[in-house]
């Protein structure tokens, strides 16, 4: 059951990615890192927050050019930031907070974010915290991320589908035993 609340939390982590940056810090890290403009990892990309996993649904991920982080998946959202450590790579920080069945909790992503040579896809072998409400941490572990930009597209491709957005099985809901 931990295990299932780690994942469903890193699940929510990795798709929300809602924009945290702002104030002077944000000011600082453009100022330290010149090439965030051009950053092969701007963009918005189909993510694949559990490669490892066939029922990770895919989510949509915004990295903006001023270091901050938006996104949105299956029921989920999260916030972040992020700087470049070089022209491919960039450290990447993500928060989602969230309830379920009255428990509180939050999950914190990290890790180097590597784009490749055609600036069309990264790779990212995070670290996943889970924290309860109380500010306990609840478990911990590395999980590989990638993800794939999301191409510009014409009508004339209408009843096709993203060849970007990953093939993936829906997770059942628990059975309820019956009295």
């Amino acid at each position: 059951m931990r295990r299932n609340l780690l994942w469903s939390g890193v699940v929510l982590a990795l798709v929300g990615l809602a924009g945290l940056g702002g104030g002077t810090q944000l000011t600082a890290a453009r100022d330290a890192t010149p090439t965030t403009v051009t950053h092969p990892l701007v963009g918005t990309w189909i993510v694949d927050t559990i490669s490892a996993r066939e029922n990770d649904s895919p989510e949509i991920a915004v990295i903006t050019a001023d270091g901050g982080v938006i996104g949105l998946g299956a029921n989920r959202v999260a916030g972040g930031r992020w700087q470049a450590i070089d022209e491919h790579a960039a450290e990447l920080t993500l928060v989602s907070v969230f309830e379920k069945e009255g428990v509180g909790r939050y999950v914190i992503v990290r890790g180097p974010h590597t784009v490749d040579q055609t600036g069309a896809a990264w790779t990212c072998e995070c670290t996943v915290t889970a924290v309860s409400a109380d500010g306990t941490v609840l478990d911990s572990a590395s999980v590989p991320a990638s993800g794939r930009r999301l191409p510009l597209q014409g009508m004339d491709l209408v009843g096709q589908p993203l060849a970007e957005v990953p093939a993936w099985v829906p997770l059942q809901p628990e059975a309820t035993p019956t009295p």
